[in-house]
């Protein structure tokens, strides 16, 4: 099976106005383990995202996708690198030990992170105060 006819990596990542704020919502679900297809598909997204002018509050899916070490570096790298401020970041759809990992790669992270396995609460934590 070619991984490039996917759903997940046909999808496309955007900003999304929310309850008065602007997201960013990063799709990289659905790529199963097609990690070179998920790492491509972020490289190509993180040329938008990085932008000043995109949101600094970020939801990032990675329900149905296979979080190899590869996908868990280049992802901790993107949003630790300084060249977007971040505000806040969700992940959506990350199992226990993937979210494990992922603490460990952004502590020290000058933004808040949260795991969700909602979409919609996932929203709902970004645009909330706390």
């Amino acid at each position: 099976m070619d991984g490039r006819t996917l759903p997940g990596f046909q999808k496309k990542s955007f900003a999304l106005f929310y309850s008065g704020a602007e997201l960013w919502c990063e799709h990289l679900d659905g790529l199963y383990g097609f990690g070179d297809l998920a790492l491509e598909k972020l490289e190509q997204d993180y040329a938008q995202w990085k932008k000043p002018s995109r949101p600094g509050l970020m939801a990032v899916n990675l329900d149905e996708t296979v979080l190899d070490d590869s996908l868990l570096s280049a992802l901790a790298q993107k949003l630790l690198n300084g060249e977007k401020r971040l505000t806040r970041v969700v992940f959506v759809g990350v199992k226990p030990s993937g979210a494990r990992q992922l603490q460990k790669r952004l502590g020290g992270a000058n933004f808040a992170v949260a795991f969700e396995n909602d979409y919609e609460k996932a929203k709902e934590w970004l645009v909330s105060q706390g």
